[in-house]
Parts: structure tokens; sequence; C-alpha cells
């Protein structure tokens, strides 16, 4: 059977949230309406789901040279740490898939599992819906796309609390504080 490891990407696998460094970059770079848009979340007249999906509409229209920076940085940025917490619950001997699933926008989120060997799994527009993929949501991927009949969930690791009835679905995990 093969076994699976999900990883958080913001604030576990990478030592800061990509998300508010992305939109940083954004906002120093002149992008005004993201500065308008931040501004209405801060403010909490936008949701967190509505937030997000305007972000990955973001990244999905920002220029390619500058995606592929900052994709790059963030795979630069990967906390060695982690990932030999990671790679300690790969046993040679088994058949291992490691998924990054995170919140982010998939647009990035793929990429950087890509360039690490993992399957990457981020927020994203699913059959013209857009799903946002936080708290239960990313359970229910999880469980959907890696049904426990057909895979060993072997480790989890997350810094969130809202990640916590995913990871609990694990034979071992760690609720990762950086503290």
């Amino acid at each position: 059977m093969t076994h699976i490891n999900v990883i958080d990407l913001d604030n576990t696998l990478l030592p800061y949230d990509t998300l508010h460094k992305y939109i940083l970059l954004k906002i120093k770079k002149g992008d005004l309406n993201l500065m308008a848009f931040t501004l209405l979340r801060i403010l909490r007249i936008l949701n967190r789901s509505k937030y997000s999906e305007i972000l990955f509409k973001s990244v999905n229209n920002c220029d390619k040279l500058f995606l592929n920076h900052f994709i790059k940085e963030q795979c630069d940025n990967i906390d060695l740490s982690v990932m030999n917490i990671v790679k300690s619950h790969c046993h040679s001997t088994q058949n291992i898939v490691n998924v990054i699933c995170s919140a982010s926008p998939s647009n990035y989120v793929k990429p950087i599992a890509e360039m690490l060997g993992f399957i990457g799994i981020g927020s994203e527009y699913v059959n013209g819906k857009y799903v946002h993929m936080y708290g239960n949501q990313k359970k229910n991927t999880i469980l959907q796309r890696f049904p426990q009949s057909e895979y060993f969930y072997n480790f989890a690791i997350s810094d969130s609390m809202s990640d916590l009835d995913l990871i609990l679905c694990f034979n071992e995990h760690i609720l990762y504080s950086r503290k």
C-alpha cells in the first residue's frame, strides 16, 4: 500500500507565509488593485475565502517572469529542518507520496511542490467554482484524492490549528511551532 505524507507550506515547510510575501512584493511593484483589496480584507469587508479568490486571480494574471522568480525564491527558502522531519518519515522500502497541501494559490503551490518532487494542492478553481483549500476543505480534498482504502496515512505536519482535523487522520503527525 502506498504511504502518504501531507505537509503544510506556509509557516511550516517555509518559515513564513508565502501569500503575505507575494502581496507585499506586488504592492511594492505598484499593484494598486491588490492594495485596495488588501485594505478591504484588513477592514474585514472581504472575507478570507473571497480575498483568497482575488489573490488566486492576481497570481494567475501576474507576469510569468515575476512568478517564476517568486517560485524559485520559495524553493531556496525551504526550512531544511522541516524537510528533514519529512524525509525521516520516508522509508526507502515503501512507496511514498509526499503532498504539499496549502491554502495558498495552486498556481505557485504546485510548481514549488514539483520542484521538490512532491504533489502540490492549493486553492484554485475546480469545475468553475473557487475552492479555498483551508480547514476542512483540506481534509476533504486529501480524503477524496487519496482514499484511505488505497493509501496508508503515514505522516502529516502543519503549524495551523485549522489543519488539526486533517493531521489527526495520520498515523504520525506534528502540530508544528516555530517558537
